[in-house]
């Protein structure tokens, strides 16, 4: 009788076995079989933000190539990065504001917000910018109401800081032709002139093949 139950534990003990294997053989079979499949969301209309090529002139339209010049214009004047050598570099005649700008623009941004913003910076603050919204004014073709938001977080590497957001108002007057592009570009570092293909491939921005020009800022 012993010896029964002894065989019969063995063989018992075997088929639980066997059945364990064959459930670790499937489940690693399963494995196999696992295909992942590849979704792309569209976050924005922003060309750095989502995959692809980005829309062309055309397929913007005059407005919409307008707009996202004056936003960035906006961007370029008012956010701010913990890092001093960036406003350093934006105060600079090889900057992306100044190429944007007429003279007295520029030397107005330098004389008033850029060192509050190099202030910011030094103090490791953070600030974002997003345009709400872009009017042109009934009274002049020239000039155009800018509608903006600010976000700041003064303290840094503090994680649960609400930042601080603020509304503000410009008033542009711009020079804009839709249809004219720059055939050259001065170059960043060398000197001289380089083409606008090698501009963009150098890494350059943009927004700077348009002919697109601030000539005056006001707030009211």
């Amino acid at each position: 009788m012993k010896k029964f139950k002894t065989i019969f534990s063995m063989f018992l003990a075997m088929l639980i076995m066997f059945i364990a294997l064959f459930f670790v053989g499937a489940i690693y079979d399963t494995g196999k079989n696992i295909s992942i499949e590849t979704y792309f969301f569209q976050p924005n209309f922003e060309s750095d933000k989502r995959p692809g090529v980005p829309p062309n002139h055309r397929e913007l339209g005059e407005n919409g190539v307008r707009n996202r010049l004056i936003s960035k214009f906006i961007t370029e004047y008012f956010y701010v990065i913990p890092d001093v050598a960036n406003v350093q570099q934006r105060m600079s005649n090889n900057s992306l504001l100044y190429a944007m700008t007429m003279p007295s623009v520029f030397n107005k941004w330098q004389q008033t917000i850029a060192p509050q913003i190099e202030k910011m910076a030094e103090d490791k603050m953070f600030r974002t910018v997003s345009v709400i919204s872009i009017n042109q004014e009934p009274t002049t073709d020239n000039f155009w109401r800018v509608d903006y938001e600010t976000k700041t977080w003064e303290k840094p590497n503090d994680l649960i800081e609400t930042p601080k957001i603020e509304y503000g108002t410009l008033f542009l007057k711009i020079i804009f032709e839709p249809d004219e592009f720059r055939i050259n570009y001065p170059h960043p570092t060398k000197g001289g002139a380089i083409n606008m293909e090698q501009y963009l491939e150098m890494g350059g921005d943009p927004s700077l093949v348009f002919r697109f020009k601030v000539s005056d800022v006001t707030n009211y």
